[in-house]
């Protein structure tokens, strides 16, 4: 990651820095614009000197004059001191130091970002890293990796982390020992919320990072995005990438996959239960609690009963009071958001409370202990909204399931369909009864099953192949009907005449989709090692909302068959828990993200063949040097862990 060129010419390293003042501060008028990027001609400590002073007097010389701004967050130091770095630019010439001295027998990286430009707005060539020891010898640990973010391109501003792990090991930093001055004793584990990392490495335009000189050890690594310029993760409003506990040592070792994702801190809290009635009988209310959180709970584990407790609230010291109520079924409703409770019948004009201790959300936040409990009552009101239907698609990796769109349906990835009113026996028998699939003009056969107490899932059978047929929805409109006359005259109809039989009404439309056409799709294969054996590979338009997800087979290539013409975007990661969604891991306690990757290069898919997802393509190796490419090899393409492996 390091480039730097010293001056030329036989001049040393300080007649470079003592002569920088020298550069000229402005461009000279008229003439080409100017096109060449500033780099460092010279550094103080020089690359890898030991035995520096304690007094810290960085200097950086630059091959032109630079932007003012140089001075703010740009230049960094690995471990940071106890108190921060001042730093003062004189037209080409960088120089920093600190109030704090430097600790003996420790080593030091002076980083330098390539977001330094010069007058004209050019960045530097490449950042800098320079290491240097104020002992004998340099530390020797390496580490290198790669920062993506989830479901995206890389990010500007990237950064890894490491933060010391253990008792003795975090003993040895002075920026977690001495606290406004005044020596502390810090925890075994580390608080990224609190604490600023020990080292940090700056991420290039693929995502690539690299630790140089570190002290051997155990860290837990960390990747963020610096958009406040502050060189720490702030968590909460900055996208995080928690990754392993790592042993460094002089062997650079596997490299390391982190993905950059928003992290929430703030823990779910339950505001607001409400009753919704849907019928009477035998003096007992039947319905749904409806809960409503400040923030989405986790998409799949919100779904289990044992995450809730219902009981009855009556006067107190009475026998009722307390009683636990049984939560038999729960579904998320997609209009409002709101987590549905089906419980057993209840009393109406009762109060009742619900709580959640056992919730969590994505982010493994645990539901706020003083904010997850709510009150409601149960009324004889009915819910007269009308029942209209939500059509949705399988759940994505991200946990949203989203609304299926009325264009290239494909039946056979599933169709589910929220109905707002509670699916009993007699419930279902009435859609089999009142639901018109047609395909085009003519009668589909399909099913319905339930699966949940307002979700059923809708099967289509296709007797021909998928060309664009259009697949309507419709009730019959027997509700409008009017009823049938007696047998004879009608008595409403002039003497002497029959009236004609009565016409049902028109049906109502529902819904109409446009089913793929199969000549406008193609299959992907792609090409894994044995290390990715059953990874969820994941296939996401660019053009579209259209996502599809699978486990990977203990095959060598693997194909990907009815994917519409089109660009995807390839991702794939373990799903070390099964549940079909990527984990962004937590911070409290530390829990590692799923290992996530995605390829560089995204992947045409042409109509009517088998597409090769492991291509060769090309792409600039570094952008910062203009007509250097590099090919993407098969090896690096195809599904491995480590990727690229």
């Amino acid at each position: 990651m390091t480039r730097l060129r010293l001056a030329g010419g036989g001049l040393s390293l300080a007649g470079a820095l003592l002569t920088a003042g020298c550069a000229h501060m402005e461009a000279p008028p008229g003439g080409p614009a100017d096109s060449k990027r500033p780099y460092v001609t010279a550094v103080f400590p020089a690359p890898d000197t030991v035995n520096a002073p304690l007094d810290l007097n960085a200097q950086i010389a630059f091959s032109e004059w630079v932007s003012p701004d140089a001075e703010r967050g740009k230049v960094y130091i690995n471990p940071p001191l106890p108190h921060k770095l001042k730093v003062k630019l004189s037209g080409n010439l960088l120089k920093a130091g600190s109030s704090s001295r430097l600790d003996s027998n420790t080593t030091y990286t002076l980083g330098v970002l390539a977001t330094i430009k010069d007058l004209n707005g050019l960045p530097l060539e490449s950042p800098v890293q320079v290491s240097f020891a104020t002992g004998a010898k340099l530390d020797s640990g390496r580490l290198r990796g790669r920062e993506g973010v989830f479901q995206g391109k890389p990010a500007a501003g990237a950064f890894a982390a490491l933060y010391p792990r253990g008792t003795e090991l975090r003993a040895r930093f002075r920026h977690l020992t001495l606290r406004n001055d005044s020596a502390v004793t810090p925890s075994a584990q580390p608080d990224p919320l609190k604490e600023r990392p020990a080292y940090i490495a700056p991420a290039d335009s693929q995502g690539r990072f690299e630790f140089k000189a570190v002290r051997p050890g155990r860290y837990g690594l960390m990747g963020f995005q610096d958009i406040n310029g502050d060189l720490t993760p702030n968590v909460g409003s900055e996208a995080v990438a928690i990754g392993p506990s790592v042993d460094i040592s002089a062997l650079a070792g596997d490299p390391q996959s982190l993905t950059l994702a928003p992290y929430d801190t703030v823990p779910v809290r339950l505001a607001e239960a409400r009753w919704v009635g849907e019928s009477m009988r035998n003096k007992l209310a039947y319905g749904t609690v409806r809960l409503k959180f400040n923030r989405p709970p986790h998409p799949t584990l919100c779904l289990r009963r044992e995450a809730y407790a219902v009981k009855r609230l009556g006067p107190k010291g009475a026998p009722q009071s307390g009683a636990p109520v049984l939560v038999q079924d729960v579904c998320v409703n997609p209009n409002s958001g709101e987590v549905e409770l089906m419980t057993v019948p209840l009393d109406p004009d009762s109060q009742y409370v619900v709580s959640c201790p056992g919730l969590r959300d994505l982010y493994g936040n645990l539901a706020d202990t003083l904010r997850n409990r709510a009150t409601f009552r149960v009324g004889s009101d009915l819910d007269t909204a009308k029942p209209d239907l939500a059509f949705l698609g399988p759940r994505r990796v991200s946990g949203e399931v989203a609304r299926l769109t009325a264009d290239n349906l494909m039946p056979s990835q599933g169709i589910s369909v929220y109905y707002p009113r509670l699916l009993s026996d007699s419930t279902l028998n009435w859609l089999r009864a009142n639901l018109i699939v047609r395909l085009d003009t003519a009668p589909a056969a399909w099913s319905l099953a339930r699966l949940s107490h307002h979700e059923f899932s809708l099967q289509v059978a296709m007797a021909a192949a998928l060309k664009g047929q259009k697949l309507s929805l419709a009730w019959k409109g027997l509700d409008n009907a009017p009823a049938k006359p007696a047998a004879g005259k009608d008595s409403s109809a002039p003497a002497g005449k029959i009236a004609a039989p009565p016409q049902p009404p028109p049906t109502q439309p529902i819904i109409t989709f446009t089913l793929a056409d199969a000549a406008k799709l193609g299959s992907v294969k792609f090409r894994q090692a044995a290390s990715a054996f059953g990874s969820r590979l994941v296939l996401r338009s660019t053009a579209s909302a259209w996502e599809y997800s699978r486990v990977t087979p203990a095959k060598e290539e693997v194909t990907i068959d009815s994917v519409p013409e089109g660009n995807y975007t390839v991702d794939y990661f373990r799903d070390s828990n099964g549940d079909g969604l990527w984990h962004p891991g937590s911070l409290a306690p530390w829990a590692v993200q799923e290992p996530y990757f995605q390829f560089a290069d995204s992947v045409d898919v042409k109509a009517g063949g088998v597409n090769r997802g492991d291509g060769n393509k090309k792409r600039p190796t570094n952008p910062a040097l203009p007509g250097a490419v590099d090919s993407v090899s098969t090896v690096e393409r195809r599904l491995s862990w480590p990727p690229g492996g």
